[in-house]
């Protein structure tokens, strides 16, 4: 029952029921985690790891957005549901590569990247074998998410764009999560590294799109997410008015969300804005409001980018003994989680 019904509740989770289903998976996660450490006793391999596959994507929203906790609590539940299953390839195949790809891109999110590259990797062979192309593209997903941790941007690059490229070709596959919001988040994940490579043109491009398909499927979480990327290339074009309204609506969203880490970055991104239009006490404060909020969430990476430029601002004040502290707080957080980036 608990497996049907978490399945289907995370499948509705980047649909037009995704707040009411959100609220009824948290409401009773004490029993899904009561059937996790069952079908791990008990040596139920397969509901293990049907369970893990189907709860991922929640897990990994909550612990990028609002509760690290369940980062920590999914990679250890994944973990143990791949051991147990370790000698069962041909009848677990596919849930076993879910599971695979879902633990690489949680454990990198966590600091172990090259861990999670190699699992992500593994899976992503897996899906290779069985032919399954959906499969495919969530693994692209997954290994991004690893590429990207490690600062290895080209390939995450390309792994990007290999996802788009895959959903746009077969739509047809696509039946998880629907295959508007499958090139949607494809285009959401190009969006993110494009910047960072050089390509603001096509990461603006993907943003858009991404907004428009999340949109149209019914997705407020990630249409909104991409919106963000959106009003960071602007600010990054130096299109400071258009940057600012977008940034603006997204904080907005993101409040009534609760999505805190990314109301953190919308607040980082409005305090640059705030410094270049010399407007000193407005930037200090939505900083520092954005390094509580990335405290709040511990959100170690954005915990550093919050520190990196609250650093700004005591620079922009003169008060270098301060700016030296939090940059050197922020590159100890860096280096626990082997985060070449930041």
């Amino acid at each position: 029952y608990y497996l049907t019904w978490a399945t289907t509740g995370c499948q509705e989770l980047f649909g037009p029921e995704q707040v009411l289903w959100m609220s009824a998976l948290l409401q009773d996660m004490g029993n899904l985690r009561a059937v996790m450490r069952f079908a791990l006793e008990q040596n139920a391999q397969e509901v293990a790891l049907r369970l893990g596959g189907a709860l991922g994507p929640l897990w990994m929203f909550l612990g990028t957005s609002n509760q690290h906790v369940y980062l920590v609590e999914s990679t250890q539940f994944l973990w143990q549901a791949l051991e147990g299953s370790a000698g069962r390839m041909a009848d677990l195949g596919g849930p076993r590569a879910r599971a695979f790809v879902l633990y690489g891109g949680l454990v990198a999110w966590l600091g172990e990247a090259e861990q999670g590259e190699r699992a992500c990797r593994k899976g992503l062979e897996l899906f290779r074998q069985l032919g399954d192309l959906q499969g495919v593209i969530h693994a692209h997903w997954m290994l991004f998410l690893a590429l990207f941790a490690q600062c290895d941007l080209r390939e995450a690059y390309q792994v990007a764009q290999e996802a788009v490229v895959l959903a746009r070709q077969h739509a047809e596959v696509c039946t998880w999560w629907g295959a508007k919001w499958t090139l949607g988040y494809s285009l959401f994940t190009l969006s993110m590294v494009a910047p960072y490579d050089g390509h603001y043109a096509e990461g603006r491009s993907a943003a858009e799109e991404a907004v428009r398909l999340c949109s149209r499927a019914g997705d407020r979480f990630f249409s909104n997410w991409a919106a963000l990327y959106l009003g960071e290339i602007t600010a990054l074009e130096a299109k400071d008015e258009e940057a600012r309204s977008v940034l603006e609506q997204s904080l907005t969203a993101f409040k009534a969300l609760e999505m805190k880490e990314q109301q953190s970055e919308a607040l980082r991104f409005l305090g640059l804005l705030a410094l270049r239009a010399s407007e000193l006490d407005r930037a200090e404060t939505l900083v520092t409001e954005s390094v509580r909020l990335a405290k709040e969430t511990d959100d170690t990476q954005a915990t550093v980018w919050s520190l990196l430029y609250a650093a700004r601002m005591a620079i922009a004040r003169q008060r270098l003994p301060e700016a030296r502290a939090m940059v050197e707080e922020g590159l100890r957080l860096a280096i626990s989680r082997s985060d070449h980036l930041t």
